[in-house]
């Protein structure tokens, strides 16, 4: 008879996330051991043994259980759980600059270490509104509306050569942890009206005000030059980008409240792909707009020291919503491709 595996050690204190609306398969590849943190699918026969390990748990979440298995939720839920409640955080963070999505945390809660004898749910949400029970039933067709989080194999691949550099950008340089915040309340939010002005701050940010120049021609040439993989792409962002700062504009302004969902994604992976090249690249925020000046369409890889990032450009969940003018499709066709990415 096989002993029985054990994921907690005795007398340790223990913090868990239980993340909604993601593709575990993704998340089981991604190599979150760089972060102090294990995890595990909610439908896995490892999360039924954990549950037992923690005193009173089962008990507490069994109604919640019960129904999440019902509507089948377990199969779009995952969860992490580490000794240092900051590495979950970080992960969290990790996860979310990836692409846009709609990862919501269902309940956070930590363990005691008197051999867990004590347990006491907490309810901080930090990335969506989970206070009531129905909001994840409402949730579970989220990925209809292309929102389930998921990455291909050689999104995978680049994402984990990746992961390594957000511990050593986040502890070394100030202002990448006060962009990671901004970025975070912008997730968060669920007004695509509030979003898209949050997300557009975090763009805005890194430009200067001592050169020349329009704020919409700085704003869309900083984003060709940065996120463009080639002179296309270069052109559809420099084209789309002057479109959406436009409709920002209109918001402001005229307190336009309706924005087009394809505006929301392409301005939100906009940003995603220049966070992700502060990774790659490892340069302070204040360099980024000076950066950019000096480069032509096309020359982004410039900027990339490490050799093994220059065959990787935008993701492809990024490059397909930064793909302008948009073509007319269904929304789960265009966050759910079969093709896979090409590189360079």
């Amino acid at each position: 008879m096989n002993a029985k595996k054990y994921y907690l050690r005795r007398n340790q204190q223990y913090y868990f996330h239980i993340l909604y609306n993601v593709h575990p398969e993704t998340l089981s590849k991604l190599n979150y051991k760089h972060f102090g943190v294990s995890g595990m699918s909610v439908a896995s026969a490892g999360f039924k043994s954990l549950i037992t390990e923690i005193s009173g748990l089962q008990e507490t979440f069994k109604e919640f259980l019960d129904e999440l298995y019902y509507i089948g939720g377990e199969k779009i839920s995952y969860v992490l759980f580490s000794k240092d409640e900051e590495n979950l955080a970080r992960f969290l963070s990790f996860l979310t600059i990836l692409r846009p999505s709609r990862i919501f945390l269902w309940v956070s809660f930590e363990t005691q270490p008197e051999e867990f004898a004590d347990f006491e749910p907490n309810a901080r949400n930090l990335l969506g509104t989970f206070s009531e029970w129905e909001k994840i039933f409402n949730y579970y067709n989220s990925k209809k509306d292309g929102d389930l989080f998921y990455l291909l194999n050689d999104d995978l691949r680049f994402a984990n050569r990746l992961s390594k550099n957000f511990n050593r950008l986040y502890t070394s340089n100030k202002s990448f942890p006060e962009l990671i915040g901004l970025y975070g309340r912008a997730y968060g939010e669920d007004k695509y009206y509030f979003k898209y002005l949050l997300l557009f701050m975090i763009i805005e940010s890194f430009i200067s005000d001592s050169d020349n120049g329009t704020i919409n021609y700085k704003l869309r040439r900083m984003c060709a030059t940065l996120i463009g993989q080639d002179m296309e792409q270069c052109r559809a962002i420099y084209k789309g980008a002057s479109d959406a700062y436009n409709i920002r504009s209109k918001l402001v302004h005229r307190a336009n409240f309706k924005i087009d969902r394809t505006y929301l994604l392409f301005v939100h992976s906009m940003v995603c792909e220049i966070l992700l090249l502060l990774l790659v690249c490892g340069i302070d925020k204040s360099e980024v707009f000076d950066k950019s000046t000096q480069m032509g369409f096309g020359q982004r890889n410039i900027l990339v020291k490490e050799k093994i990032f220059t065959h990787y450009g935008p993701l492809l969940a990024n490059s397909l919503n930064l793909a302008y003018p948009f073509e007319p499709q269904k929304q789960e066709e265009k966050q759910a491709p079969k093709a896979r990415r090409n590189h360079k």
